[in-house]
């Protein structure tokens, strides 16, 4: 699963190749907006402050609220509320972690459900497990950082 954001040092993060399509419709030109602004921001500019990414030095993580106005703006039009959409990410990740083999075993056991009905069961059982997982409540207040 491609991940668009993260949160690192409690700031919320886009990707670069997340921040492309929503500022331009030419890719070429979006990706010379940002490789400019992450430039500038190394020289010394306080816009498009980011961050590498551990696994992969070749990616960057821009923090959003560090990113101009204007590219703000075009990126919320694009994905809508970004801390809801970074929000939705994590719980969908966190949903699809908790699918198991065993899953989809026991639907396909029974025949009379298809192969893309089993996966579609498979994934609610992942769902199931995160809401019905032991501990405490997992809550998410939109607007804040989580803990």
């Amino acid at each position: 699963m491609t991940t668009n954001f993260a949160e690192i040092e409690n700031r919320i993060c886009i990707s670069t190749a997340a921040v492309i399509p929503a500022i331009h419709h030419n890719e070429k030109s979006a990706e010379k907006v940002v490789k400019m602004g992450l430039y500038r921001n190394r020289k010394g500019n306080d816009s498009w402050q980011h961050y590498e990414d551990k696994a992969d030095s070749r990616k960057r993580w821009i923090v959003i609220d560090t990113i101009p106005e204007l590219t703000r703006q075009r990126i919320e039009a694009y994905y809508g509320d970004t801390r809801l959409a970074f929000y939705t990410e994590q719980m969908l990740s966190a949903a699809l972690t908790r699918i198991q083999p065993d899953d989809k075993a026991h639907f396909l056991a029974m025949r009379a459900i298809s192969e893309t009905k089993c996966v579609q069961l498979a994934e609610a059982c992942g769902w199931m497990r995160l809401v019905i997982r032991p501990g405490p409540p997992l809550m998410i207040t939109i607007g804040a950082p989580s803990p």
